[in-house]
């Protein structure tokens, strides 16, 4: 039951999160892994301080430093489920960079997040090629 993410070009996780404490944390590590070098964030916290853990309620955020710069991500806290909006913040903040590449998103159509960094073409060969639908933001 250790979480232990790899590199392997997809990063796939329960949207029904095990470790609640740290699930954004461990979200932004989880991605990082899709490349190490280009999506190296640091100084990762996440504070949990307005989240009622009896209730399952409040509001959450973490926080870190990419390429020079300083971001913070906020959450809805609904127990122990991811809050998407995290995930779509993070690629409009990958986007901003210009890269050419962002996260790309998809499910196994019940509770597992499916996310890729790439750019466009791969992302539309593969659908081409699969005929999974990538979103660039959770719908």
């Amino acid at each position: 039951m250790t979480w232990k993410p790899s590199e392997n070009g997809v990063y796939a996780f329960d949207v029904e999160i095990f470790d609640v404490e740290n699930m954004y944390k461990n979200f932004l590590i989880g991605v990082s892994y899709l490349d190490r070098e280009e999506l190296n964030f640091t100084n990762i916290v996440e504070d949990t301080s307005l989240v009622d853990w009896e209730d399952g309620t409040g509001s959450r955020s973490v926080s870190f430093d990419w390429n020079g710069q300083h971001f913070n991500i906020d959450a809805k806290v609904e127990g122990d489920w991811f809050d998407s909006s995290v995930a779509d913040d993070l690629n409009r903040i990958i986007i901003s960079q210009d890269i050419g590449k962002q996260l790309y998103f998809t499910s196994d159509g019940y509770q597992e997040g499916i996310v890729f960094y790439c750019d466009k073409e791969w992302a539309n060969d593969f659908e081409k090629d699969t005929g999974l639908k990538l979103e660039e933001f959770n719908q």
